[in-house]
Formats: C-alpha cells, structure tokens, sequence
C-alpha cells in the first residue's frame, strides 16, 4: 500500500506546485481572467484592428478606428468548460454578415491565458487552424 500512496503523492504535489499549470483549473477561476477587454494581436497588416470584451456570458467585438468612436461589429455568446487538462471557451449568437465572424461560433481551445495574454485556437469545418491572441487592454 505504501508504495502505491509514494507515486500518488509526488504526482499531486508536482501538479498542484506549479502555478502556471493548466491542471484542475476551475471555470470560475477561467472567467474570472477571461473577463474584460482583450485587445487582438494583428497577425498583418490587412487584420482588422479589434477589442473583445467578455463580460458575464457576453461577448462583444468592437472595430477600433482612429477617431475616438470605435463601431460594435457583433454581440454574441461566450461559456467556459474545464477538463482535467484543457479549458475550453465555446462561443455562439454571432450572425455578422462577415463570415469571420459568423465563423467564431464553436468550441475554441484556450491554449493560454495568464494575467495580460490570451490565446485560443480552433479547427474550421474544413480542418484548417484558426487562432486569435490577445493582451489584455
């Protein structure tokens, strides 16, 4: 029996001791740094320059424009799940006629989130990666 509780135990101290690890983190934990504006990481130069903002079950994508009025381009849905070893944020409700956006409603793999970086991923009907990063605004 000893030798059975040994192996169990450093495993749960090794999972538990680390504070950047993705095991056994609880939804309310991912919501609570999931919530606020995240402004998007322009992958190029022809990428709209955007701010999400997550708040209590809605998520909203403003387009960022020069002057001080920015133009809210959809208002959807967003719920987090937490696996043993994967946090996922599902979003739903966007109907843009932009198909990038109307393309955002699945289950997206949050890869990263810590205190001022975001990073989800998913694949498309077709099987291609899409990915967005963020930092926090």
């Amino acid at each position: 029996m000893r030798k059975l509780i040994t192996p169990l135990f450093i495993m749960l101290l090794a999972l538990t001791g680390c504070d950047n690890n993705d095991f056994l983190q609880s939804e309310d934990k991912v919501n609570g740094q999931l919530k606020g504006t995240w402004k998007k990481v322009l992958g190029s130069s022809t990428d709209p320059n955007e701010k999400w903002n997550f708040d209590n079950g809605t998520l909203t994508i403003t387009r960022i424009s020069n002057d001080p009025d920015t133009t809210v381009i959809d208002h959807g849905k967003y719920s987090v799940v937490t696996k043993f070893s994967k946090v996922y944020v599902t979003l739903s409700g966007f109907s843009s006629e932009w198909l990038q956006y109307s393309d955002l409603n699945r289950q997206w793999t949050i890869a990263e989130i810590s205190g001022s970086v975001l990073y989800i991923s998913t694949t498309n009907p077709t099987g291609s990666i899409i990915s967005r990063e963020f930092v926090k605004n």
